[in-house]
Order: structure tokens, then sequence, then C-alpha cells
């Protein structure tokens, strides 16, 4: 969710983006909604949904489509999730965030995209259940100036999946960014 806001405010505010980087990010509509979640946009469905996500074996389940490998998913992690959704607010704001971005996590005019001037890094795991790579190259193909790196073996947690490749990809292209 990140990514779509730095993709929509990097729309609204063009004079203060002097680089952006998307990882595995929303922005163009969604041709389809997995399932349960598209129950999420009805008031009551959404918020029975949001009140399960504190549970540990609800959270795993949600993460698997998001690894590339499932085992990397430990405990720990699963714990601190569901912590966070434990907290006050939480779930109104998980709730409430898909509808702020169009729920399909499309920033409010697609078709700005091209727009974009700034460098741009896109980031993303060839396996990514969540957002396809077709996004990426689509992303890629529509902001002149931008750089595509496909991740091997990583779902949408790339930067979880592959940290070290995510790292060397941004280190990299912050170092040819003129501040």
């Amino acid at each position: 969710m990140g990514a779509t806001v730095a993709l929509q405010f990097s729309l609204d505010y063009p004079d203060r983006i002097k680089g952006l980087i998307l990882i595995a990010s929303g922005g163009y509509p969604a041709k389809s909604k997995p399932g349960i979640l598209s129950l999420n946009r009805y008031e009551i469905p959404g918020a029975i949904i949001m009140s399960f996500s504190s549970y540990p074996f609800v959270m795993r389940s949600t993460l698997k489509s998001m690894y590339y490998d499932p085992s990397a998913i430990s405990d720990e992690v699963v714990q601190e999730l569901c912590a966070i959704y434990r907290t006050p607010n939480s779930r109104q704001a998980m709730y409430w965030m898909p509808r702020a971005l169009n729920w399909d996590f499309a920033i409010a005019d697609p078709k700005r995209i091209p727009t974009i001037s700034a460098p741009t890094l896109i980031i993303w795991g060839r396996e990514d259940m969540v957002v396809h790579p077709d996004t990426a190259l689509r992303f890629h193909q529509d902001i002149d100036h931008s750089t595509l790196v496909l991740i091997n073996e990583a779902g949408h947690m790339v930067h979880e999946g592959q940290p070290e490749q995510v790292n060397r990809a941004i280190l990299d292209f912050s170092s040819r960014i003129q501040y």
C-alpha cells in the first residue's frame, strides 16, 4: 500500500520528488480481486474480515500468498503483524485504506502515470501473486526514466524474500539521484 501512496504523492506533488521507488505497487485498476477480500468493499463483511486479522492462523494464511517461500514466514513476523492489528484504530485504518485508494489500490487517475518525470526504480518479485508482474512491465513502459528490476524466487514481499537484491538495487538507484 505504501508504494501506491508514494505513487499518488509523486503525481500530486511532482516538484517535491527527486526519485521514486515502487516495490510491488498498485496503481492501475485491478483486473480481479481475490475471493474473500472482495467482500471487504462492503462495510459489515469488511469489518468482520478485518476483525479476524489479528489471529495468527489468519495472518499466516494471508502471508502465504505474499511470499515465494512460505517457510520464510517466521512465527515472530506473524506475531508482530498480529500485534499491529490489535492496536487501537488499526483495523479501522486497514479497513479504510483500500477505500481511500479506490478499493483496487489504483491511484485516482492512472492515465497520469506517464506524466511522472522523476527517475523511477520499479522492483518486483517474478512470482508475485498479489500484484502480477505484468503490472511492473506496464509501469516500466509508461514511466520514462524508469529502471525495472525483476527478482527471481520472490513474491509480493520481495523486500523480505530477497532483501540483499532489493537493497542492492535501491542503493545503486539512490547513488544516481541528484539531490
